[in-house]
């Protein structure tokens, strides 16, 4: 079956950027791929995932308007969002990273969503709705690049970000046990 394009009811999107991830189920013999698809937008980040009608349901994850723009290394402290969102899925685990402002007011931060699978409702149970968990870096850096890698192997994420250190940049590499998440 060919599946139907991913797209919200309400409206056309705008999209930046296209980010994902794709999964074989361990339980599922018969080796059907289960993709999660992140999509960019100037507001809101959301979270696709196929059903097996060709239907894409999803999560949506609101934020502040994406402002400034990056024409120079230094400048990635300025620009509150990533380009790049980390997406990994292991099993029946789901995780997206990025940078943003949650509100106007807010400080840009590295972000965690996380998503289980419920195999009853055949969806993403969105676990982190209410509000993203903050990713702690240590040492905690003066600020955070425009791109973000993440991978899962059962429920250990690991976290790929630049990071500015003073008058440095470097690379940082940050693990997350998911499973204190999902008690």
């Amino acid at each position: 079956m060919a599946f139907k394009f991913l797209s919200r009811p309400e409206a056309k999107q705008r999209i930046l950027r296209i980010d994902l991830a794709r999964t074989i189920p361990a339980k599922d013999k018969k080796g059907s791929e289960r993709a999660v698809v992140v999509t960019a937008e100037a507001d809101r980040l959301t979270y696709y995932w196929n059903d097996k009608s060709g239907d894409w349901p999803f999560h949506t994850r609101p934020h502040a308007p994406l402002r400034v723009l990056a024409v120079a290394p230094q400048h990635t402290l300025l620009m509150p969002w990533s380009r790049r969102n980390g997406v990994a899925v292991d099993g029946e685990l789901a995780a997206i990273v990025f940078k943003r402002e949650l509100g106007k007011e807010d400080p840009a931060t590295l972000f965690l969503d996380v998503l289980a699978w419920s195999e009853v409702d055949a969806a993403w149970r969105f676990v982190t709705e209410q509000k993203p968990i903050a990713v702690a870096l240590d040492p905690r850096p003066q600020g955070v690049g425009l791109d973000v890698w993440a991978w899962l192997t059962g429920a250990d994420l690991s976290i790929v970000v630049q990071t500015w250190m003073g008058r440095l940049t470097s690379g940082t590499l940050g693990h997350h046990r998911l499973s204190r998440v999902l008690r």
